[in-house]
């Protein structure tokens, strides 16, 4: 069925003020470069980021409270329930990273039997 245009731009511009609420503000100080594949401190500091780092800390920016269970990031990066192992690494690098530019050793919090949770705000790029 067509879908009257009307409703359509009203779930459009409902969907964007969503997203937008989601977002960091100006203010926030981390900037993500997706392009760039860079995340950059109002102090100078510039973090060199893998694609797939990038691509899960603009999914933790999109997801509701930070938080992305265990199957979402094998999901993003391709992977299956038997590469759990390999999230687990490449979530402790991530975090090692973060930590680095943040100097907030929970920056990236594990939800026991769930997932991980992103403690920090930046604007995405």
């Amino acid at each position: 069925n067509p879908i009257d245009s009307a409703v359509l731009v009203f779930v459009l511009n409902a969907l964007l003020r969503r997203s937008q609420s989601l977002w960091a503000t100006d203010a926030s100080p981390f900037q993500l470069y997706v392009q760039g594949r860079l995340m950059v401190s109002t102090a100078g500091e510039t973090l060199r980021l893998t694609v797939d780092e990038t691509h899960v800390l603009r999914a933790f920016m999109l997801s509701a409270n930070k938080q992305l269970e265990t199957w979402q990031i094998l999901s993003l990066l391709n992977k299956t329930d038997q590469d759990k192992a390999v999230i687990e690494v490449f979530i402790s690098r991530l975090r090692k990273k973060l930590v680095e530019l943040t100097h907030d050793k929970q920056v990236l919090e594990t939800l026991r039997h769930k997932g991980y949770q992103l403690n920090m705000s930046f604007k995405v790029h």
